[in-house]
């Protein structure tokens, strides 16, 4: 069953289970150096929601977090030898091809890549792994790894006139961020720090596909409970009193719970107004 967004100001990431995310001690590090962290894939489109380990080069150490420049391996597109962030925006109008279709592919093939990952497709001759940090420094000195915002990430395309013919241009359809601020307790000195991160949320998002309605519900309502009582003071014996009063209610996998409005609500996904119990 869909639910509703939290509306409170705690960030969803907030997690009263995971006492080794809240305790990590605080680390250091050195502008310079290799951090890595669960991030969400930019590629394929069909995984972004999908977390991944990124990584980029430490900027500087703040309060709540780091400042990273993010890394990633260099655009080697070129359209008959020419890069793909010296080609023009848009280029000349030309006629179209003899036998023209709306199915003709017009767009130029580049060769080379601009595979973000370093893999197979990237030039890397010395075949060094992204999972050693030193390796990903030796990368970025030799060029093979580059800041975000030195790539092109366009894509190209065809525009049609039916004054002027055809001509390619760039499309930009993403932002690609150059730099993250990273709160500190998300970054890890190592690939398999932020590697079992990932591991981890996938292994928790697929207990919760074998979950059915009523065990969802039940979880959703009980982790509002307790954000509830950590806000607001409550003791285990009025967390357990209004866990009782939920429990009882009706159609129970068809309820959905917030914390908003200074108190604990609820309501039945039908029904549009909100309401808290009369327990509290």
């Amino acid at each position: 069953m869909p639910r509703s967004n939290p509306e409170s100001s705690i960030s969803n990431r907030f997690d009263f289970h995971s006492e080794d995310y809240l305790n990590r001690p605080r680390v250091i590090y050195a502008p310079g150096s290799v951090v890595y962290f669960a991030g969400l894939a930019r590629t394929p489109w069909y995984t972004k929601c999908r977390k991944t380990v990124l990584y980029g080069i430490v900027v500087e150490n703040y309060t709540d977090g780091i400042i990273l420049q993010m890394i990633e391996p260099k655009d080697t597109r070129k359209i008959d030898g020419v890069p793909i962030k010296d080609y023009p925006a848009a280029s000349e109008w030309r006629k179209l091809p003899k036998g023209w279709s709306w199915k003709t592919n017009l767009v130029p093939q580049w060769t080379g890549s601009n595979n973000i990952f370093l893999d197979d497709g990237i030039e890397n001759p010395k075949n060094l792994s992204v999972e050693n940090p030193d390796n990903i420094l030796e990368l970025y000195k030799d060029g093979y790894l580059v800041n975000v915002q030195d790539n092109d990430h366009c894509t190209l395309n065809s525009e049609i006139d039916n004054r002027y013919g055809y001509r390619i241009v760039k499309q930009y359809n993403e932002y690609y961020q150059p730099f993250v601020s990273l709160p500190w307790r998300d970054a890890h000195d190592t690939y398999a720090g932020a590697k079992a991160i990932v591991e981890a949320e996938e292994a928790e998002l697929k207990r919760q596909s074998e979950l059915t309605d009523l065990e969802w519900s039940v979880e959703q309502i009980e982790h509002d409970i307790d954000r509830w009582a950590f806000f607001f003071g409550k003791t285990e014996q009025e967390k357990e009193k209004l866990r009782g009063w939920m429990m009882a209610l009706k159609d129970l996998e068809n309820v959905e719970t917030r914390v908003a409005n200074g108190t604990f609500e609820w309501k039945y996904f039908k029904n549009k107004r909100w309401s808290a119990p009369d327990i509290i």
